[in-house]
């Protein structure tokens, strides 16, 4: 019962976005895409029973994308999607081969790389049919929302000590790798280093949103996200966060502000020397010595996975593979690979790393084009901020936030035209 109160809460509150915004036209596209973003937060995932009693479990977001494709007709375009169409189906193309010619150590690893996959490029080919029938402003209100939520979240988990997550209600968020137990809030995401990643990823979205209409409501969202990434104490999140500040900071103003740039800029990196100064014990104590230092092993573990990739170049070790192929060919013990482009590379081979980079980029660049130059700093601070924490933090497990990353992705490309010209009505 629990279970269902706590998924009929993030479904009505997702679909406030739908009452907040004064143009009724598109109600339908707008009541599918906020779906699509409650069922991506919710993350339930089903089992496939396949042969000789072995299954999988696929997230159902699969499913409903499937469906939602084969029952919405597709109009005119003028975005041609082709070229990253291409790259992702290279990719697939790669998981197919690997079925065949690769031993699949863990099956369900194996589906979820490969439907996660095949879901990005669903999310993409539904934005695509919806292009130019919704404008930014109700992707950018509905995540802010999701980002409140997520917050409230935190709390409840940080008070609790509990994940209170659908499929993990009593999952606890202590953190015992440090010199002593502290709690890592983990929000929607269900892994405190994953919850970093996503909040990284919300702050250009809440950033671009107060730019719009300075009001308080806008300045809550900011605060939201800002305290629930602190409290998840991952690092890499503080980082990103702080260069995409910079990155709006220097980018968003006037030319003729660019003495109170420098100024600001000088005054920012003084101050973080005075601070770091004064409270380097505190410092250190939270987020090392309590948290855990882990960047030692995340350097020798890069190392050792460029090693790996020289010698299994062309299919990679197979998708969701690395931990199980490395101990059973090399019988080293480790982690997931730190990096989403780095682990790409080593379990898709050279031609899926290329591919899944070149896709990046040009998504990058479509964002680029179809955005005002007055709002370049938002899509180079969202990619700047995900290629950050994706490449420190083992993303390619963390399915929420590879989606919602996306989804805000798509929605700027998508977006109609000339929706920057209107006011925010929160």
């Amino acid at each position: 019962m629990k279970q269902l109160i706590i998924l009929y809460i993030l479904f009505f509150t997702s679909l406030l976005s739908l009452f907040v915004s004064k143009d009724e036209k598109n109600t339908y596209r707008k009541l599918i895409l906020s779906l699509l973003l409650v069922f991506i937060i919710i993350n339930v995932n089903i089992k496939i029973n396949l042969w000789n009693d072995k299954f999988v479990y696929i997230n159902i977001l699969l499913l409903i994308l499937l469906i939602l494709n084969l029952l919405i007709k597709r109009d005119k375009r003028v975005i041609n999607i082709k070229s990253i169409i291409l790259f992702l189906n290279i990719i697939n193309i790669i998981y197919l081969l690997q079925m065949i010619f690769i031993r699949i150590y863990d099956l369900n690893l194996f589906a979820y790389s490969f439907s996660t996959n095949l879901i990005i490029l669903l999310i993409i080919i539904i934005f695509y049919k919806f292009q130019g029938r919704f404008n930014k402003d109700f992707i950018i209100k509905s995540i802010a929302i999701i980002a409140f939520i997520n917050f409230i979240l935190g709390l409840l988990q940080y008070k609790t000590g509990k994940m209170l997550i659908y499929g993990s209600l009593a999952g606890d968020i202590y953190y015992t790798e440090g010199i002593s137990i502290v709690k890592r809030i983990v929000g929607f995401v269900g892994a405190s280093n994953g919850a970093g990643n996503l909040g990284a990823i919300l702050f250009p979205v809440v950033l671009y949103k107060f730019n719009n209409k300075r009001n308080l409501l806008n300045l809550i969202y900011i605060f939201a996200v800002l305290i629930f990434t602190i409290m998840t104490l991952t690092r890499i999140a503080y980082v990103a966060i702080i260069i995409e500040f910079l990155i709006y900071f220097i980018m968003n103003n006037n030319k003729k502000d660019m003495g109170h740039k420098v100024l600001f800029i000088c005054a920012f990196f003084i101050s973080s020397i005075i601070i770091y100064n004064i409270y380097f014990n505190n410092i250190y104590n939270i987020l090392f010595a309590e948290r855990g230092n882990t960047e030692s092993v995340r350097i020798e573990q890069f190392l050792r996975v460029y090693k790996l990739f020289l010698q299994y170049p062309f299919l990679g070790v197979g998708a969701g593979q690395y931990t199980y192929f490395i101990l059973d060919i090399f019988s080293i013990k480790d982690t997931e690979i730190h990096s989403q482009i780095l682990n790409t590379f080593v379990e898709c081979g050279f031609l899926g790393g290329f591919a899944y980079l070149i896709f990046n980029i040009r998504l990058m660049i479509m964002a680029i084009k179809s955005s005002p130059r007055v709002e370049l700093w938002f899509v180079l601070s969202l990619f700047t901020g995900n290629f950050i924490v994706s490449n420190f933090n083992p993303n390619q497990y963390y399915a929420i936030d590879i989606f919602i990353y996306y989804f805000i992705l798509c929605g700027i490309i998508f977006a109609a035209r000339g929706e920057h010209e209107k006011t925010f009505d929160n």
